[in-house]
């Protein structure tokens, strides 16, 4: 009799431990379902834009894709979403065009002034010339020497606070700048963001010459260091 119960209680043991380790494989079969989130994700989904919106910056900036981890013990930070800013315009996308192609990209400018630069280097003087278009954002100044694109300026139509909307200004102009990113210099009347997304130098300018002082006059850019 001892000898059957014995036979009993060892075949029980066998079978639990079958059914345990086929709830194992169970749970991880369900593993390989689970999608990995990166915040990057989790800002677009909470942003409340649109699908269409969502996906075309996803894509344009790279959102959804999670870097490669380096080796060792060393971690890395996936950085603030773009999807927390609505970007209205590209400005690198003016970049490297010529007057003609500007002209495409924005329509004809409402004003134009010529007028010469010397470079600080070379003490040489060559012809300038200024193009400023209306668009949807506000005004765009451009400033063209020996064909090139110099310098931009930008002046928000949106009421921007000063010195508390200059990372949310870079941000909708689509300049990459991280939350909290301190500037490289400040004054009462600027704020200088130095070197962003491959240009020479991004400067956010107090309004100086309006009705009012406490917003954001125009985001100031020079293209490349030869341009300063």
């Amino acid at each position: 009799m001892i000898r059957i119960l014995y036979i009993m209680a060892t075949v029980a043991i066998i079978v639990g431990c079958s059914d345990q380790g086929q709830g194992l494989k169970e749970v991880s079969s369900l593993h390989k379902d689970v999608k990995v989130v990166s915040s990057k994700e989790s800002a677009l989904e909470k942003s409340g834009l649109t699908e269409e919106k969502k996906a075309a910056i996803a894509n344009k900036y790279g959102l959804l894709t999670k870097p490669k981890e380096p080796s060792g013990n060393f971690s890395y930070d996936l950085g603030p979403s773009f999807a927390d800013h609505d970007i209205t315009f590209d400005i690198k996308s003016i970049v490297g065009k010529s007057e003609t192609e500007l002209t495409s990209l924005l329509g004809n400018p409402k004003l134009t002034m010529t007028g010469s630069w010397m470079s600080l280097s070379t003490e040489k003087t060559s012809k300038a010339v200024r193009h400023t278009y209306r668009t949807e954002i506000g005004e765009i100044s451009v400033k063209f020497i020996e064909g090139n694109v110099a310098s931009i300026e930008v002046r928000p139509v949106e009421v921007l606070k000063y010195p508390a909307d200059a990372l949310k200004v870079l941000q909708s102009i689509g300049l990459t700048i991280d939350v909290g990113k301190a500037p490289e210099k400040e004054s009462p009347h600027y704020l200088d963001f130095g070197r962003l997304d491959g240009l020479y130098k991004v400067r956010v300018v107090k309004n100086l010459a309006g009705d009012h002082p406490e917003n954001i006059g125009h985001v100031y850019i020079i293209t490349k260091d030869r341009f300063k």
